[in-house]
Protein backbone atom coordinates (compact mmCIF):
# COMPACT_ATOMS: atom_id res chain seq x y z
CA UNK A 1 0.00 0.00 0.00
CA UNK A 2 2.62 2.35 0.92
CA UNK A 3 4.56 2.40 -2.57
CA UNK A 4 1.43 2.36 -4.24
CA UNK A 5 0.89 5.40 -2.80
CA UNK A 6 4.63 6.60 -3.77
CA UNK A 7 4.29 5.61 -7.17
CA UNK A 8 1.57 7.19 -7.68
CA UNK A 9 2.66 10.85 -5.98
CA UNK A 10 5.53 10.51 -8.60
CA UNK A 11 3.57 9.88 -11.56
CA UNK A 12 1.42 13.02 -10.45
CA UNK A 13 4.52 15.22 -10.09
CA UNK A 14 5.64 14.48 -13.21
CA UNK A 15 2.52 14.86 -14.82
CA UNK A 16 1.17 17.90 -13.11
CA UNK A 17 3.19 20.51 -14.82
CA UNK A 18 2.48 18.69 -18.64
CA UNK A 19 -1.09 18.70 -18.02
CA UNK A 20 -0.25 22.74 -17.04
CA UNK A 21 1.58 22.96 -19.86
CA UNK A 22 -1.36 21.73 -22.34
CA UNK A 23 -3.63 23.53 -20.37
CA UNK A 24 -2.14 26.92 -21.04
CA UNK A 25 -1.44 26.09 -24.44
CA UNK A 26 -5.24 25.72 -24.82
CA UNK A 27 -5.95 29.14 -23.24
CA UNK A 28 -3.25 30.59 -26.04
CA UNK A 29 -4.84 28.89 -29.11
CA UNK A 30 -8.83 30.36 -27.34
CA UNK A 31 -6.71 33.53 -26.97
CA UNK A 32 -5.50 33.85 -30.91
CA UNK A 33 -9.27 32.30 -31.81
CA UNK A 34 -10.55 35.69 -30.19
CA UNK A 35 -8.33 38.09 -31.41
CA UNK A 36 -9.55 36.74 -34.71
CA UNK A 37 -12.78 37.11 -33.82
CA UNK A 38 -12.66 40.30 -32.41
CA UNK A 39 -10.59 41.53 -35.78
CA UNK A 40 -13.75 40.20 -37.44
CA UNK A 41 -16.62 42.41 -35.82
CA UNK A 42 -13.93 45.40 -36.05
CA UNK A 43 -13.88 44.79 -39.95
CA UNK A 44 -17.44 44.19 -40.04
CA UNK A 45 -17.87 47.72 -38.05
CA UNK A 46 -15.98 49.30 -41.05
CA UNK A 47 -17.76 47.54 -43.83
CA UNK A 48 -20.86 49.19 -42.16
CA UNK A 49 -19.29 52.23 -42.21
CA UNK A 50 -18.19 53.61 -45.29
CA UNK A 51 -14.55 51.91 -44.79
CA UNK A 52 -13.82 54.14 -42.05
CA UNK A 53 -12.39 52.68 -38.40
CA UNK A 54 -14.39 54.39 -36.12
CA UNK A 55 -13.18 57.09 -33.78
CA UNK A 56 -11.87 56.85 -30.25
CA UNK A 57 -13.95 59.51 -29.05
CA UNK A 58 -16.81 59.19 -30.79
CA UNK A 59 -18.61 62.55 -29.30
CA UNK A 60 -17.65 65.71 -27.26
CA UNK A 61 -20.25 64.39 -24.53
CA UNK A 62 -18.26 61.38 -23.85
CA UNK A 63 -15.65 58.06 -24.73
CA UNK A 64 -17.12 54.87 -26.64
CA UNK A 65 -14.75 52.41 -26.20
CA UNK A 66 -14.26 49.94 -29.33
CA UNK A 67 -15.50 46.88 -27.67
CA UNK A 68 -18.56 48.84 -27.28
CA UNK A 69 -18.78 49.90 -30.38
CA UNK A 70 -17.72 46.42 -31.80
CA UNK A 71 -20.26 44.63 -29.36
CA UNK A 72 -23.22 44.47 -31.57
CA UNK A 73 -21.25 42.30 -34.15
CA UNK A 74 -19.79 39.91 -31.82
CA UNK A 75 -21.99 37.00 -31.20
CA UNK A 76 -20.62 36.65 -27.53
CA UNK A 77 -18.91 39.09 -25.71
CA UNK A 78 -17.42 37.11 -24.00
CA UNK A 79 -14.37 36.68 -26.36
CA UNK A 80 -13.10 40.17 -25.08
CA UNK A 81 -11.66 38.44 -21.67
CA UNK A 82 -8.76 36.21 -22.50
CA UNK A 83 -8.73 32.86 -20.78
CA UNK A 84 -5.22 33.35 -19.65
CA UNK A 85 -6.59 36.33 -17.20
CA UNK A 86 -6.66 36.87 -13.82
CA UNK A 87 -9.14 39.67 -13.53
CA UNK A 88 -11.59 41.23 -15.52
CA UNK A 89 -8.99 43.98 -15.29
CA UNK A 90 -5.87 42.64 -16.77
CA UNK A 91 -5.12 40.39 -19.92
CA UNK A 92 -7.73 42.06 -22.22
CA UNK A 93 -7.02 42.67 -25.89
CA UNK A 94 -6.40 46.47 -27.08
CA UNK A 95 -6.76 48.07 -30.56
CA UNK A 96 -4.20 50.11 -32.44
CA UNK A 97 -6.01 53.39 -31.40
CA UNK A 98 -3.27 55.39 -32.22
CA UNK A 99 -2.83 54.65 -35.53
CA UNK A 100 -6.74 53.30 -37.08
CA UNK A 101 -8.83 56.10 -35.30
CA UNK A 102 -11.17 57.36 -37.55
CA UNK A 103 -8.53 56.11 -40.45
CA UNK A 104 -10.24 55.05 -43.51
CA UNK A 105 -9.41 51.55 -44.79
CA UNK A 106 -7.78 52.70 -48.19
CA UNK A 107 -5.28 54.72 -46.06
CA UNK A 108 -3.91 52.72 -44.22
CA UNK A 109 -0.43 52.63 -46.59
CA UNK A 110 1.43 49.41 -45.26
CA UNK A 111 -1.72 47.19 -44.16
CA UNK A 112 0.64 44.31 -43.40
CA UNK A 113 2.73 45.80 -41.20
CA UNK A 114 0.07 47.29 -38.97
CA UNK A 115 -1.89 45.64 -36.33
CA UNK A 116 -5.59 46.21 -35.34
CA UNK A 117 -6.32 43.91 -32.18
CA UNK A 118 -3.81 42.61 -29.66
CA UNK A 119 -3.21 40.70 -26.53
CA UNK A 120 -2.79 43.84 -23.86
CA UNK A 121 -1.88 43.79 -20.43
CA UNK A 122 -3.51 46.88 -19.19
CA UNK A 123 -6.11 49.15 -19.39
CA UNK A 124 -4.25 52.23 -21.12
CA UNK A 125 -6.40 55.45 -21.97
CA UNK A 126 -5.10 57.30 -24.83
CA UNK A 127 -4.32 60.99 -24.44
CA UNK A 128 -6.50 63.93 -23.96
CA UNK A 129 -5.22 65.30 -27.08
CA UNK A 130 -5.80 63.86 -30.84
CA UNK A 131 -2.77 62.18 -32.36
CA UNK A 132 -3.62 62.29 -36.13
CA UNK A 133 -2.67 58.82 -37.88
CA UNK A 134 0.31 60.08 -40.55
CA UNK A 135 2.39 61.01 -37.94
CA UNK A 136 2.13 58.43 -34.95
CA UNK A 137 3.12 55.51 -37.01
Amino acid sequence: RFFDNQIIAILAAILFPVFAKAREKARQSSCLSNVKQIGLAILSYVQDYDETFFAYRMDSGGVYYWDIITAPYMKNTQILRCPSGASVTTRLYGWNWLYLDYQALGAITHPSETFMVGDANSLIAPPTSTTTASSSR
